[in-house]
């Protein structure tokens, strides 16, 4: 029965009432607040932002009639909250690293009073100094002159401040790239990677390669196949070469790889399977989608769409050819018209009654 009236949203303070935001049956902005009107759901609400510790007090929302005004008082507790622990997320691909690119983190907390201010800092013998000002880092492989390093970020407002965990580098150099994975709170980033999608051909063989960083030369790596939540093991190895039916397996370690060839592909050998390394920690991991197809309906579906092909040129290069006919007809029979009315020499014959 309000859908047409004004509603509003007053302050009440030391007996005086002041009017905030109204509207009636539209969305308005005043300063910090946002009224919204919904009036097929009988809801208006008013959104306030950048809240202050003096917003704390009684407000009351009304609907104006010619009658006595429904009203409903409404207390707000604005209270000033310290930070909470600041938590690091990866913003970049797992394999980033090992391809010596760059690893860009993200820092920020979840609670406490706003502004929230961010700096990250670097472990060192000598002290913590400061290397950023922002709640985003990129680390660097060129910047590297160590081959451990430690970060980690601070997050603080006017009513404390609290640090993140520990980011931990290891830097590996050789003569090719410079690789490192990072670790927090026992999550690895870039200690293990292979490529997602994998193609195969029934009848054949397909190779998975699985990149690791040298920490794990020395580490047993196996290679399973995901059934729903379960993996179940399909090779493994410590550093040797093994065959296991259709599959074999080999560790590369001294280039960071071992690879899984399976042979004799079927059709329901399509599915997601998974790289592993055994270790006394969280295991690190990464799942690979392998998509087998029939080499025999792909050369069907390319020849069918060559030939596809061949008939839309011939039906256009008909279509021209009869176009062409047609103009040399036509030109031919006006040519000879034009030099018939030409000629001087030319007979009429006409009929003599």
């Amino acid at each position: 029965m309000y859908r047409s009236h004004t509603k509003y949203l007053c302050r009440m303070r030391d007996h005086q009432i002041t009017s905030l935001v109204n509207t009636n049956g539209q969305n308005e902005l005043y300063g910090r607040m946002i009224f919204r009107d919904n009036t097929f759901q009988g809801i208006f609400t008013v959104t306030m932002e950048n809240l202050a510790s003096n917003d704390t007090g009684h407000y009351r929302c009304g609907i104006t009639t010619s009658g006595k005004h429904p009203v409903f008082d409404v207390h707000l507790q604005v209270s000033d909250e310290p930070v909470s622990v600041p938590v690091i997320q990866y913003l970049s691909p797992a394999n980033v690293s090992r391809l010596g690119n760059s690893v860009s983190l993200s820092c920020e907390s979840f609670q406490g009073s706003l502004p929230i201010q961010y700096r990250w800092y670097e472990r060192t013998s000598s002290g913590h100094p400061k290397i950023s000002d922002t709640n985003e880092l990129a680390l660097q492989c060129q910047s590297f002159n160590h081959q451990h390093h430690q970060y980690y970020c601070n997050a603080s407002n006017w009513f404390g401040a609290r640090s993140s965990a520990v980011v931990n580098v290891t830097v590996f150099n050789n003569s090719e790239i410079c690789s490192y994975v990072t670790e927090i709170n026992g999550t690895i980033s870039g200690a293990l990677w292979a490529e997602d999608k994998v193609r195969g051909v029934v009848g054949r063989a397909v190779t998975i390669d699985c990149h690791y960083a040298p920490m794990y030369r020395s580490h047993t790596k196996y290679f399973c196949r995901m059934w729903g939540h379960q993996c179940t093991s399909l090779v493994n190895t410590n550093g040797q070469n093994e065959q296991y039916g259709r599959m074999t397996i080999r560790d590369n370690t001294t280039e960071g790889l071992f690879t899984v060839t399976m042979e004799n592909l079927v059709s329901n050998d399509t599915r997601h399977y998974r790289c592993g390394i055994t270790t006394s920690g969280n295991h690190p991991v990464f799942d690979v989608h392998l998509q087998v197809s029939d080499e025999r309906e792909y050369s069907f579906t390319t020849v069918s769409s060559a030939s596809f092909m061949m008939w839309k040129v011939g039906r256009w290069l008909l279509f021209a050819l009869l176009m062409i006919s047609t103009i040399s007809v036509m030109w031919v029979a006006r040519e000879t018209k034009r030099r018939d009315e030409s000629d001087p020499h030319s007979l009429v014959l006409q009929e003599v009654k």
